[in-house]
Parts: structure tokens; sequence; C-alpha cells
């Protein structure tokens, strides 16, 4: 058993809350910076569903998820969360679009998982959304042709 005198000065990181004062002046640029270089896109909303921030990476995801899936997908999520103020997690949405190719059509299918986390101050008082998208693409085409992958190292 340990007495008073030999606990560390430390606080204890389970219980310890770090206030504004703390932080320092440089955690809001820090954090910003974090959220922009992050390679998941992350869209932050207003109450009212707007766009407040969309960072690099959520801007494309957005912009064709918006135009291509129908009916919208990612609007039947984001109103999910906003109106009745649940998390929504790992949603997959399906994103198809055809572009011009040489005078042909091509079409594109794109695969995003799609998250949407109520932010609150208050209690019952939504503040925003925070929605974040993820390109699964690859990790679905791979999912699609593993099977065949492993029949043929079978044989």
């Amino acid at each position: 058993m340990r007495s008073d005198s030999t606990e560390s000065s430390m606080p204890d990181a389970s219980t310890e809350r770090i206030t504004s004062s703390r932080r320092g002046p440089w955690v809001p640029d820090l954090m910003a910076s974090l959220v922009a270089a992050l390679p998941l896109g992350v869209v932050l909303l207003s109450s009212d569903g707007s766009i407040v921030y969309a960072n690099d990476a959520a801007r494309p995801l957005w912009a064709n998820a918006h135009a291509c899936a129908a009916p919208s997908q990612l609007d039947d999520i984001v109103a999910r969360a906003l109106l009745a103020g649940v998390v929504v997690r790992d949603q997959d949405i399906v994103v198809e679009s055809t572009l011009p190719n040489h005078g042909r059509r091509w079409s594109c299918r794109e695969h995003l998982r799609v998250s949407a986390t109520p932010l609150c101050r208050a209690r019952h008082a939504m503040d925003g959304l925070l929605v974040t998208l993820e390109d699964v693409t690859a990790r679905k085409e791979l999912e699609h042709v593993r099977p065949m992958i492993e029949s043929m190292v079978r044989l």
C-alpha cells in the first residue's frame, strides 16, 4: 500500500480535464491544422444543416455524393442525425456517376462510409453536426474480387 508521501504529484489522467487556460493559445491552430491534414473527409454543419467547415478531403466526396447519390443517401444520414439528435455510424453509401470519355460515357462508382455525430454544448440543444466521409472504394473492390483470388490460389 502506498502512502500519501510517495504518490506522484502528476494528476490522474482519467479524471483530469483540460481547461481552456491550461491548453494554451496554440491548441485551436493545432486542431485546425490537424483536421485539415486528415485523409478522412470532415464536414461541420450548423444546426440548420448548412456547411460551416469542410476539409480538403471532404470537398470532392461531399460534392459527388450530393450530385450523384439518388435519392441522396447522404442527406438521409444527415437528416436522421440532425432531426433525431442521434449518432449515425459507419453507414455505407454508393455514389454512381457517368463521365464523358472521348465521346462515350464512362461509369464510375465510389463507396463512401459516412458517420454523423451531433455536437451539443448544452443539454438537448444541438449546436451542429460533425460528418465524416471515408472513401472505401478500394476496400469494397477488394472484397468483391477476394473470393475469385482465393479460388485461384486453391488451384
